[in-house]
């Protein structure tokens, strides 16, 4: 909680109305706003409150994506990458703590749930690959992971998905 209330004081949100969601698919249409990259300060800035929220995304795996996305655009920051982190903080504004109750359970075998997201970036058109790895009702990590390269087809992003699942469950 101590660094939620850091951010929404750094990012100078406290009287902001909390969301429900942390994030949104940024699409094509949104971004043909006026898109300004930051000066030095701005940007200095921007990188400590994605920092921050990257360190809080290890530990919550609702805001996971939604930070990833904030992160990939760290090395130039541009004034549409500001509204991305705004809204993650005020997501964290609403849901400030998140507790994981771990209760009793017979031994269960590991499950992976993975998806993905072909060419979900309409920038680069790269595919989005997340899972969650659980044992029994437990969950044990998660992650939410851009792809490296571009994918051909809905059929190769779910393989490399599935291929990152099964590393993760090996692990």
């Amino acid at each position: 909680p101590w660094h939620v209330a850091n951010l929404i004081k750094g990012m100078g949100l406290g009287v902001a109305n909390p969301v429900n969601d942390p994030g949104s698919k940024e699409t094509e249409g949104r971004s043909q706003q006026v898109d300004q990259p930051f000066g030095r300060a701005e940007a200095s800035i921007y990188r400590s409150c994605v920092a921050l929220a990257n360190y809080l995304a290890q530990d919550r795996c609702d805001i996971a994506y939604a930070v990833k996305e904030a992160c990939r655009e760290m090395a130039n920051p541009r004034t549409s990458s500001w509204g991305k982190v705004k809204r993650v903080v005020r997501y964290l504004k609403a849901e400030p703590r998140v507790m994981y109750k771990y209760s009793w359970q017979s031994p269960e075998d590991l499950t992976v749930d993975v998806d993905t997201d072909w060419a979900g970036c309409w920038k680069t058109r790269k595919a989005t690959s997340g899972g969650a790895l659980m044992r029994g009702i437990l969950l044990i990590t998660h992650w939410s992971t851009t792809h490296q390269t571009v994918v051909l087809n809905s059929g190769e992003a779910k393989l490399k998905g599935i291929a990152k699942g099964s590393g993760e469950g090996l692990g």
